[in-house]
Protein backbone atom coordinates (compact mmCIF):
# COMPACT_ATOMS: atom_id res chain seq x y z
CA UNK A 1 0.00 0.00 0.00
CA UNK A 2 1.19 3.21 -0.68
CA UNK A 3 -0.28 6.92 0.49
CA UNK A 4 0.85 9.51 2.61
CA UNK A 5 1.33 7.61 5.44
CA UNK A 6 3.31 8.14 8.88
CA UNK A 7 3.51 11.87 8.57
CA UNK A 8 1.06 11.95 11.69
CA UNK A 9 -1.79 13.32 9.71
CA UNK A 10 -4.90 12.03 11.34
CA UNK A 11 -6.70 12.20 7.90
CA UNK A 12 -4.15 10.26 6.33
CA UNK A 13 -4.08 7.76 9.33
CA UNK A 14 -7.79 7.38 9.40
CA UNK A 15 -7.89 6.05 5.32
CA UNK A 16 -5.05 3.39 6.33
CA UNK A 17 -6.75 2.42 9.34
CA UNK A 18 -10.31 1.65 7.11
CA UNK A 19 -8.90 0.14 3.82
CA UNK A 20 -6.83 -2.15 6.51
CA UNK A 21 -9.91 -3.06 8.42
CA UNK A 22 -11.67 -3.09 5.05
CA UNK A 23 -8.70 -5.81 4.11
CA UNK A 24 -8.75 -8.03 7.07
CA UNK A 25 -12.45 -8.75 7.03
CA UNK A 26 -12.44 -10.22 4.08
CA UNK A 27 -8.99 -12.06 5.34
CA UNK A 28 -8.16 -11.23 8.61
CA UNK A 29 -4.30 -13.42 8.14
CA UNK A 30 -3.69 -11.38 4.72
CA UNK A 31 -0.04 -10.28 4.91
CA UNK A 32 0.10 -6.40 3.97
CA UNK A 33 2.70 -3.79 3.36
CA UNK A 34 2.99 -0.38 3.66
CA UNK A 35 5.02 2.62 2.40
CA UNK A 36 5.79 4.99 5.24
CA UNK A 37 7.72 7.83 6.63
CA UNK A 38 7.41 6.13 9.92
CA UNK A 39 7.65 2.51 9.39
CA UNK A 40 8.93 1.78 13.15
CA UNK A 41 5.19 3.67 13.99
CA UNK A 42 3.31 2.46 11.06
CA UNK A 43 4.48 -1.44 11.76
CA UNK A 44 3.78 -1.06 15.59
CA UNK A 45 0.63 0.81 15.16
CA UNK A 46 -1.52 -1.45 12.47
CA UNK A 47 0.52 -4.63 12.58
CA UNK A 48 1.58 -4.83 9.31
CA UNK A 49 4.61 -5.00 7.33
CA UNK A 50 6.66 -1.55 6.77
CA UNK A 51 8.91 -0.15 4.33
CA UNK A 52 10.23 3.28 4.49
CA UNK A 53 8.13 5.85 1.80
CA UNK A 54 12.06 6.47 0.31
CA UNK A 55 13.79 2.57 0.56
CA UNK A 56 13.70 2.13 -3.04
CA UNK A 57 15.25 -0.84 -2.72
CA UNK A 58 13.30 -2.27 -0.14
CA UNK A 59 10.11 -1.51 -1.84
CA UNK A 60 11.29 -3.38 -5.56
CA UNK A 61 11.76 -6.68 -3.17
CA UNK A 62 8.88 -6.56 -2.01
CA UNK A 63 6.84 -5.88 -4.94
CA UNK A 64 8.36 -9.31 -6.79
CA UNK A 65 7.14 -10.75 -3.74
CA UNK A 66 3.53 -9.24 -3.80
CA UNK A 67 0.13 -9.58 -6.29
CA UNK A 68 -1.74 -6.03 -5.32
CA UNK A 69 -0.38 -2.59 -5.40
CA UNK A 70 -2.61 -0.15 -4.06
CA UNK A 71 -2.38 3.87 -4.12
CA UNK A 72 -4.28 5.31 -2.30
CA UNK A 73 -6.56 6.77 -0.69
CA UNK A 74 -6.42 9.96 -0.92
CA UNK A 75 -5.27 12.88 -3.21
CA UNK A 76 -2.01 11.56 -4.71
CA UNK A 77 -2.54 12.23 -7.78
CA UNK A 78 -1.55 16.22 -7.82
CA UNK A 79 0.92 18.65 -8.67
CA UNK A 80 0.07 21.38 -6.30
CA UNK A 81 2.30 19.67 -3.44
CA UNK A 82 4.82 19.16 -6.34
CA UNK A 83 5.61 17.52 -9.42
CA UNK A 84 8.04 15.56 -7.53
CA UNK A 85 5.20 14.10 -5.45
CA UNK A 86 3.56 13.28 -8.03
CA UNK A 87 6.37 11.95 -10.31
CA UNK A 88 6.84 9.62 -6.92
CA UNK A 89 3.56 7.82 -6.68
CA UNK A 90 3.56 7.35 -10.84
CA UNK A 91 6.56 5.95 -10.79
CA UNK A 92 5.34 4.00 -8.28
CA UNK A 93 2.79 2.52 -10.18
CA UNK A 94 4.53 1.47 -13.21
CA UNK A 95 7.41 -0.33 -11.34
CA UNK A 96 4.92 -2.45 -9.48
CA UNK A 97 3.00 -3.09 -12.23
CA UNK A 98 6.33 -4.00 -14.05
CA UNK A 99 7.35 -6.34 -10.97
CA UNK A 100 3.97 -8.66 -11.99
CA UNK A 101 1.30 -7.10 -9.55
CA UNK A 102 -2.42 -5.66 -10.32
CA UNK A 103 -2.49 -2.19 -9.45
CA UNK A 104 -5.51 -0.86 -7.63
CA UNK A 105 -5.55 2.95 -7.33
CA UNK A 106 -8.74 3.20 -4.19
CA UNK A 107 -10.82 5.48 -2.90
CA UNK A 108 -8.41 8.84 -4.65
CA UNK A 109 -9.56 12.13 -5.34
CA UNK A 110 -7.79 13.40 -9.34
CA UNK A 111 -6.04 16.62 -9.33
CA UNK A 112 -5.42 19.12 -9.90
CA UNK A 113 -2.51 18.01 -12.15
CA UNK A 114 -1.77 22.14 -14.02
CA UNK A 115 1.31 21.32 -15.91
CA UNK A 116 0.70 20.25 -19.30
CA UNK A 117 3.79 17.89 -18.89
CA UNK A 118 2.70 16.40 -15.80
CA UNK A 119 -0.91 15.87 -17.40
CA UNK A 120 0.38 13.73 -20.09
CA UNK A 121 3.06 11.84 -18.18
CA UNK A 122 0.15 11.19 -15.12
CA UNK A 123 -2.87 9.97 -17.88
CA UNK A 124 -0.93 8.23 -20.12
CA UNK A 125 0.79 6.14 -16.72
CA UNK A 126 -2.74 5.40 -15.16
CA UNK A 127 -4.30 4.07 -18.56
CA UNK A 128 -1.00 1.72 -19.29
CA UNK A 129 -0.91 0.57 -15.91
CA UNK A 130 -3.04 0.70 -13.44
CA UNK A 131 -5.90 -2.34 -13.59
CA UNK A 132 -9.01 -0.16 -11.35
CA UNK A 133 -9.84 2.97 -10.18
CA UNK A 134 -12.33 3.73 -7.40
CA UNK A 135 -12.74 7.48 -6.80
CA UNK A 136 -14.36 9.28 -3.78
CA UNK A 137 -15.93 11.98 -6.06
CA UNK A 138 -17.36 12.57 -9.77
CA UNK A 139 -15.12 15.38 -10.80
CA UNK A 140 -12.11 12.97 -10.53
CA UNK A 141 -13.97 10.63 -12.83
CA UNK A 142 -13.78 13.92 -14.91
CA UNK A 143 -10.30 14.39 -14.49
CA UNK A 144 -9.36 11.23 -15.85
CA UNK A 145 -11.15 11.36 -18.94
CA UNK A 146 -9.78 14.96 -19.57
CA UNK A 147 -6.24 12.99 -19.34
CA UNK A 148 -7.19 10.46 -21.89
CA UNK A 149 -7.63 7.75 -19.07
CA UNK A 150 -9.96 4.99 -20.78
CA UNK A 151 -8.45 1.56 -20.26
CA UNK A 152 -8.64 0.85 -16.40
CA UNK A 153 -12.67 0.18 -14.69
CA UNK A 154 -13.32 3.14 -12.94
CA UNK A 155 -16.45 3.45 -10.25
CA UNK A 156 -17.45 6.76 -8.14
CA UNK A 157 -17.79 5.35 -4.61
CA UNK A 158 -16.54 7.19 -1.38
CA UNK A 159 -13.99 8.26 1.01
CA UNK A 160 -12.88 5.25 2.94
CA UNK A 161 -12.51 7.05 5.88
CA UNK A 162 -16.19 7.20 6.26
CA UNK A 163 -16.20 3.15 6.83
CA UNK A 164 -14.73 3.47 9.93
CA UNK A 165 -16.23 1.60 12.70
CA UNK A 166 -17.42 4.34 15.74
CA UNK A 167 -15.00 4.62 18.32
CA UNK A 168 -16.04 3.12 21.54
CA UNK A 169 -18.90 3.95 23.45
CA UNK A 170 -17.07 6.08 26.70
CA UNK A 171 -19.61 5.53 29.41
CA UNK A 172 -21.75 2.72 30.19
CA UNK A 173 -25.05 3.96 30.71
CA UNK A 174 -26.78 1.00 32.55
CA UNK A 175 -23.84 1.79 35.52
CA UNK A 176 -25.93 1.94 38.52
CA UNK A 177 -24.36 0.94 42.27
CA UNK A 178 -25.60 -1.89 43.57
CA UNK A 179 -26.91 -4.01 40.76
CA UNK A 180 -24.45 -5.89 38.21
CA UNK A 181 -25.64 -5.12 34.70
CA UNK A 182 -25.80 -7.70 32.02
CA UNK A 183 -22.94 -6.12 29.59
CA UNK A 184 -22.24 -8.35 25.92
CA UNK A 185 -18.75 -8.76 24.48
CA UNK A 186 -20.50 -7.98 21.12
CA UNK A 187 -22.04 -5.01 21.97
CA UNK A 188 -22.04 -2.28 19.05
CA UNK A 189 -20.73 0.38 21.50
CA UNK A 190 -17.32 -1.91 21.28
CA UNK A 191 -17.81 -5.07 19.95
CA UNK A 192 -15.69 -3.42 16.95
CA UNK A 193 -12.83 -2.48 18.67
CA UNK A 194 -9.63 -4.05 18.68
CA UNK A 195 -8.71 -6.35 21.81
CA UNK A 196 -5.41 -8.43 21.65
CA UNK A 197 -5.10 -10.16 18.26
CA UNK A 198 -9.10 -9.80 17.59
CA UNK A 199 -11.87 -7.91 18.20
CA UNK A 200 -13.65 -7.28 21.50
CA UNK A 201 -16.42 -9.53 20.41
CA UNK A 202 -14.74 -12.44 20.01
CA UNK A 203 -11.65 -12.09 22.71
CA UNK A 204 -13.24 -9.55 25.08
CA UNK A 205 -15.11 -11.60 27.41
CA UNK A 206 -12.65 -11.05 30.45
CA UNK A 207 -12.94 -7.48 30.22
CA UNK A 208 -16.36 -7.22 29.50
CA UNK A 209 -16.90 -9.55 32.67
CA UNK A 210 -14.98 -7.39 35.32
CA UNK A 211 -16.40 -4.28 33.30
CA UNK A 212 -19.71 -5.49 34.97
CA UNK A 213 -18.14 -5.81 38.22
CA UNK A 214 -16.98 -2.55 38.71
CA UNK A 215 -20.07 -0.70 37.23
CA UNK A 216 -22.01 -2.83 39.51
CA UNK A 217 -20.02 -2.00 42.31
CA UNK A 218 -18.70 1.22 41.94
CA UNK A 219 -21.58 2.74 39.52
CA UNK A 220 -18.36 4.30 37.31
CA UNK A 221 -20.29 4.06 33.96
CA UNK A 222 -16.49 5.10 32.48
CA UNK A 223 -15.30 1.34 33.40
CA UNK A 224 -16.65 0.48 29.56
CA UNK A 225 -15.65 -3.21 28.80
CA UNK A 226 -13.16 -1.27 26.08
CA UNK A 227 -11.73 0.58 29.03
CA UNK A 228 -10.80 -2.30 30.85
CA UNK A 229 -9.70 -4.03 27.77
CA UNK A 230 -7.09 -1.08 27.31
CA UNK A 231 -5.93 -1.60 30.71
CA UNK A 232 -5.59 -5.21 30.35
CA UNK A 233 -3.47 -4.66 26.69
CA UNK A 234 -1.51 -1.77 29.03
CA UNK A 235 -0.42 -4.15 31.52
CA UNK A 236 0.67 -7.41 29.65
CA UNK A 237 -2.72 -9.07 30.80
CA UNK A 238 -3.52 -10.65 27.11
CA UNK A 239 -1.86 -13.43 25.83
CA UNK A 240 -1.95 -13.22 22.14
CA UNK A 241 -3.74 -16.88 21.03
CA UNK A 242 -4.64 -17.68 24.38
CA UNK A 243 -6.52 -14.53 25.81
CA UNK A 244 -7.28 -12.90 28.96
CA UNK A 245 -4.78 -13.65 31.45
CA UNK A 246 -6.34 -14.48 35.42
CA UNK A 247 -4.27 -11.87 36.29
CA UNK A 248 -6.37 -9.28 35.50
CA UNK A 249 -9.17 -10.57 37.64
CA UNK A 250 -6.69 -11.37 40.81
CA UNK A 251 -4.95 -8.12 40.20
CA UNK A 252 -6.35 -5.57 37.30
CA UNK A 253 -9.41 -4.40 39.70
CA UNK A 254 -7.79 -2.29 42.12
CA UNK A 255 -7.00 0.14 39.07
CA UNK A 256 -10.83 0.69 38.65
CA UNK A 257 -11.70 0.78 42.50
CA UNK A 258 -12.45 -2.72 43.58
CA UNK A 259 -10.33 -5.37 44.92
CA UNK A 260 -10.31 -9.34 44.08
CA UNK A 261 -9.95 -12.63 46.49
CA UNK A 262 -9.35 -15.57 45.07
CA UNK A 263 -12.29 -18.98 46.03
CA UNK A 264 -12.00 -22.29 46.70
CA UNK A 265 -14.84 -23.85 44.46
CA UNK A 266 -17.63 -24.65 47.34
CA UNK A 267 -21.69 -23.55 47.48
CA UNK A 268 -21.34 -22.31 50.76
CA UNK A 269 -18.36 -20.08 50.35
CA UNK A 270 -19.60 -18.77 47.23
CA UNK A 271 -23.02 -18.30 48.61
CA UNK A 272 -21.43 -16.19 51.51
CA UNK A 273 -19.60 -14.63 49.11
CA UNK A 274 -23.11 -13.60 46.72
CA UNK A 275 -25.00 -12.86 50.16
CA UNK A 276 -22.25 -10.30 51.39
CA UNK A 277 -22.90 -7.95 48.23
CA UNK A 278 -19.30 -9.65 46.34
CA UNK A 279 -20.47 -10.58 42.71
CA UNK A 280 -18.36 -13.29 41.37
CA UNK A 281 -16.57 -13.87 38.16
CA UNK A 282 -15.62 -17.63 37.47
CA UNK A 283 -13.24 -18.84 34.81
CA UNK A 284 -14.99 -21.56 33.16
CA UNK A 285 -13.97 -24.31 30.41
CA UNK A 286 -15.91 -26.65 28.15
CA UNK A 287 -19.53 -27.08 29.11
CA UNK A 288 -22.56 -24.53 28.51
CA UNK A 289 -20.86 -21.30 28.31
CA UNK A 290 -17.96 -22.22 25.96
CA UNK A 291 -16.33 -25.10 23.93
CA UNK A 292 -12.62 -23.61 24.99
CA UNK A 293 -12.50 -20.84 27.72
CA UNK A 294 -14.42 -18.28 28.68
CA UNK A 295 -15.42 -15.55 31.60
CA UNK A 296 -18.81 -15.40 33.33
CA UNK A 297 -20.05 -13.31 36.21
CA UNK A 298 -22.35 -14.49 39.36
CA UNK A 299 -24.11 -11.82 40.11
CA UNK A 300 -26.81 -13.12 42.85
CA UNK A 301 -28.75 -15.82 44.28
CA UNK A 302 -32.69 -16.42 43.48
CA UNK A 303 -34.37 -19.54 44.98
CA UNK A 304 -31.18 -20.88 45.96
CA UNK A 305 -29.68 -21.23 42.29
CA UNK A 306 -27.60 -18.57 40.83
CA UNK A 307 -27.49 -15.64 38.62
CA UNK A 308 -25.57 -15.68 35.89
CA UNK A 309 -24.17 -12.78 33.58
CA UNK A 310 -22.73 -14.32 30.57
CA UNK A 311 -20.59 -11.61 28.13
CA UNK A 312 -21.39 -13.69 25.15
CA UNK A 313 -24.70 -14.87 25.21
CA UNK A 314 -28.44 -13.72 26.38
CA UNK A 315 -29.85 -17.15 26.65
CA UNK A 316 -27.36 -18.72 29.32
CA UNK A 317 -27.97 -15.43 31.55
CA UNK A 318 -31.96 -15.50 31.34
CA UNK A 319 -31.77 -18.75 33.07
CA UNK A 320 -31.42 -19.64 36.59
CA UNK A 321 -27.99 -22.11 37.64
CA UNK A 322 -27.74 -24.91 40.25
CA UNK A 323 -24.01 -25.45 41.97
CA UNK A 324 -23.63 -28.79 40.63
CA UNK A 325 -24.34 -27.45 37.15
CA UNK A 326 -21.69 -25.11 37.45
CA UNK A 327 -19.24 -26.70 39.57
CA UNK A 328 -17.98 -29.23 36.71
CA UNK A 329 -17.09 -25.92 34.28
CA UNK A 330 -15.77 -23.96 37.09
CA UNK A 331 -11.81 -23.20 36.87
CA UNK A 332 -11.10 -20.83 38.68
CA UNK A 333 -12.94 -18.02 40.79
CA UNK A 334 -12.77 -14.57 42.44
CA UNK A 335 -15.48 -12.58 44.84
CA UNK A 336 -14.65 -8.98 44.47
CA UNK A 337 -15.50 -5.56 46.89
CA UNK A 338 -14.70 -2.32 47.01
CA UNK A 339 -11.33 -1.37 47.16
Amino acid sequence: MCGAYGKGNAGDDSILEAILQQMRAIDSDLPVYVLSRNPKETRLRYRVGAIHTFDFFGFLRRMGKTKLYLNGGGSLIQDVTSTRSLQYYLANIALAKKRGNRVLMYGCGIGPVSAPRNRRAAGQIIDKYVDAITLRESHSAQELSDMGVTRPAISVTADPALLLDPAPAETVEEAERGTIPLLLQWDPRWGCAQYGDGPMALNGCGPTALSMVICGLTGDGTATPYAVAQYAQEMGYYVDGVGTSWELMSAGGTHFGVTARELPLSQSVMENALAAGEPIICSVGPGDFTTSGHFIVLAGLEDGKFQVRDPNRCSTSEKLWDYDTLAGQITNLWAFSLA
